[in-house]
């Protein structure tokens, strides 16, 4: 509390907004985190990679929470696919050498020179109501639930998430596409081949 208190001073915020932002883990004792209000798997999240959409940033200079989120390889808003390397020097890029939200970290050329790719039209509706899902207001999070038949309009937005992440990582497995390394990878917390379409099946 008190050694947040001159940090949220600085960045302007009440010491509880720092600290919904700290994802602290959660107080049952699993491998859980608290993400604004609801829990995720720790593994869901990447704090040290900067992910990004040009689009969206160069409309607004500040690092959407949802990017940080592994399950998500795209952007709620633009709906563009998120990159983390410099369109530059290809470096990827880190939390730890940030200074811009809009320039490379070692190179410091623009990020935003960049043509994204785009989720496929057909999976854009599904995808935004899945990343509604972990958004971090909390009306938008009920408001996707309340959508939901019972039993899932009583879970937590988080649970729901999680359930959704784990049922296209299975199906994956289970068709003819799969062989079962999707599921290790995930369940070590690498997404790298995780995509949108195992998202919203």
């Amino acid at each position: 509390g008190q050694q947040l208190q001159p940090l949220a001073q600085y960045m302007g915020l009440a010491t509880d907004a720092v600290t919904k932002r700290m994802h602290l883990p959660s107080d049952d004792g699993s491998a859980s985190v608290e993400w604004y209000g609801t829990s995720l798997p720790r593994r869901f999240i990447d704090a040290e990679t900067y992910r990004f959409a040009p689009e969206s940033l160069s409309k607004a200079s500040y690092q959407r929470a949802q990017w940080m989120l592994r399950p998500l390889s795209f952007c709620a808003e633009s709906m563009e696919l998120l990159t983390s390397t410099c369109p530059h020097c290809n470096w990827k890029q880190v939390w730890r050498y940030r200074s811009s939200m809009k320039r490379c970290a070692k190179c410091r050329e623009s990020l935003l020179d960049v043509a994204a790719g785009r989720l496929a039209p057909h999976l854009v509706k599904c995808a935004k109501q899945a990343a509604m899902l972990v958004d971090p207001r909390s009306e938008v999070r009920r408001r996707v639930l309340d959508s939901l038949p019972d039993p899932f309009r009583s879970w937590s937005a988080g649970e729901v998430f999680a359930a959704v992440v784990e049922l296209g990582v299975v199906t994956e497995a289970s068709t003819s596409r799969g062989n079962g390394g999707l599921i290790k990878k995930v369940g070590s917390g690498d997404f790298s081949d995780f995509t949108a379409e195992h998202l919203v099946g």
